[in-house]
């Protein structure tokens, strides 16, 4: 490696070379194909999680998302044993500051490290955002999975999603079995203005996980982008929104207690799930029984939206993943969930170990 690099460079801190990402092997560290070989850098002056930590494998998604076969440049800084540290860009962005403003990263202090204090400044403030926003490991947040839609330093528009009452979910009941349903009515309460688990009634405007911690309630949630249900048969309409939610309660990296909510939202013209709203889905041939929903609804300017929560299992999640067709059945109308929703339901499970 000492001879490659002088191969290729005249004195750290001042050489470059580029090359192409053909392996990243952990949230910070990837190998460059060059012209002189091969070579294992590290992103300068962060610090992240270890591969059996919390988030490790999805930090190294991401970044694999961002770099792999793609070119890049490398300026060295310094050697630690078999890896060579420096500043990595890619079309002139500095990954490492990248990754501190997605919160996939913490900023490696700088009396430890001896980072220049401008850069070190611009760093800092880059992290402070990603805390402020509740990005990645700050919120137990899927956004790390993400690919970027943005620069360092400029604003997400408009993520940021309000902590609900998710806790009545925390500690479900047991569900029943087959062999023991009842006429039991559904839960209905009338949602209040302000509630933010309502997601945008366009069925195709929310194409990003969504999430949220509160630090006065130790509560927190992650929501996968909205997915695309519809209804068939005589009482057939306009596509329902569908998407999973995690809940929890604990420490995003301790987590106490935890649940599943699979929603599906309704927008018309009057109400059309006011009855029972029994719940059982088919993947593939198999039924799954799921139960009653807690059911809320409220009027706006186009109708009325309703608002179906049913607490599922991670079993049954798993086996949605897998499934080829995905289907529904309500006591009074049946339909099918668009499988491209599996990808997302895969990493909300991912995201929940």
């Amino acid at each position: 490696m000492v001879a490659l690099f002088c191969a290729v460079t005249v004195s750290f801190g001042q050489a470059k070379f580029a090359g192409k990402v053909i392996e990243v092997i952990d949230g910070r560290t990837v190998q460059v194909e060059t012209s002189a070989g091969r070579v294992t850098v590290q992103l300068q002056y962060i610090e992240v999680p270890k591969a059996d930590e919390p988030y490790g494998s999805l930090v190294r998604s991401h970044l694999a998302n961002l770099t792999q076969g793609k070119l890049v440049e490398f300026q060295p800084v310094r050697i630690n044993e078999l890896t060579t540290v420096g500043r990595l860009t890619i079309n002139g962005i500095d990954l490492s500051l990248q990754l501190l403003r997605d919160g996939a990263a913490r900023h490696e202090p700088a009396d430890r490290s001896g980072q220049a204090p401008d850069q070190a400044a611009e760093y800092a403030y880059n992290q402070q955002k990603a805390r402020e926003e509740k990005r990645g490991i700050w919120a137990a947040v899927a956004a790390v999975q993400q690919s970027v839609r943005f620069s360092p330093g400029e604003s997400t528009g408009g993520m940021r999603h309000d902590l609900d009452k998710w806790s009545v979910f925390l500690k479900p009941v047991a569900p029943a079995s087959a062999g023991s349903r009842a006429n039991r009515p559904a839960s209905d309460a009338q949602a209040s203005g302000r509630s933010a688990i309502w997601p945008d009634a366009n069925v195709n405007a929310a194409q990003d996980f969504l999430g949220n911690y509160d630090l006065a309630t130790r509560e927190g949630f992650t929501a996968t982008p909205i997915g695309a249900a519809k209804l068939l048969g005589p009482r057939s309409a306009a596509e329902l929104g569908f998407r999973v939610v995690f809940v929890y309660r604990g420490e995003p990296n301790a987590i106490e207690e935890r649940a599943f909510i699979l929603t599906f939202l309704s927008e018309s013209d009057d109400l059309k799930f006011d009855g029972r709203n029994e719940l059982s889905l088919i993947a593939d041939k198999q039924n799954l029984y799921i139960g009653n929903a807690k059911r809320l609804y409220r009027r706006n300017e186009r109708g009325v939206q309703e608002l179906l929560l049913y607490s599922v299992s991670r079993s049954t999640l798993e086996k949605m993943i897998t499934a080829r067709t995905l289907g529904f059945r309500l006591p009074r109308s049946s339909g099918t969930i668009d499988t491209r929703i599996q990808p997302s339901l895969k990493q909300l499970l991912e995201l929940s170990n």
